[in-house]
């Protein structure tokens, strides 16, 4: 067998999804179309997306240069991964003690959609290539993302985010 053979489903074993996960699937494609006519990078959180204090400051000021100085397509503020072990450190900033490294990624990958700046540009691409799904929402763009080679995107590490709903502080939509 060679990597051609690899396919979805020998991947990924078939089943329905839930609603829950339709729904969430239909909120990140509606809020990437809307991305996708704005003239600035968007910011799309999941329903149990959670920024401590302490990382507020670092956001807006990559916010302010991810909107004036960047031409990275994609920002991924998650907490899964360190990638700095296999990613080139772009930069890094710190405020009040914490800090927090951001690691360019090529191919861009993700662990989670917790959160995400997205510029129109990548919006555009992947509202294009988004129909028909069959994963969940976090596999699903990681399957979308491989297959668009010309996006570039920058991961930080620890992330500005986290999902409260792992970390117990409220429930998301999917475990209601």
């Amino acid at each position: 067998r060679s990597l051609n053979d690899l396919t979805v489903s020998n991947l990924w074993p078939h089943r329905i999804l839930s609603f829950a996960e339709h729904d969430v699937l239909a909120k990140h494609y509606i809020s990437l179309n809307v991305a996708k006519n704005s003239a600035h990078p968007t910011l799309i959180l999941e329903d149990d997306a959670r920024i401590e204090s302490k990382h507020i400051k670092i956001l807006a000021d990559r916010l302010e240069y991810a909107l004036y100085k960047s031409k990275t397509n994609l920002y991924f503020y998650e907490d899964y991964c360190n990638y700095s072990t296999y990613h080139d450190l772009k930069y890094q900033s710190t405020v009040k003690g914490s800090t927090v490294s951001f690691i360019e990624s090529y191919p861009v990958s993700t662990r989670t959609l917790c959160s995400y700046l997205v510029s129109p540009e990548a919006a555009k691409q992947i509202t294009k290539n988004f129909l028909p799904y069959a994963l969940p929402a976090d596999f699903h763009m990681q399957h979308i993302l491989n297959r668009l080679i010309n996006i570039t995107g920058t991961l930080s590490f620890p992330g500005l985010f986290n999902n409260g709903s792992i970390s117990g502080k409220f429930n998301s939509q999917i475990q209601q």
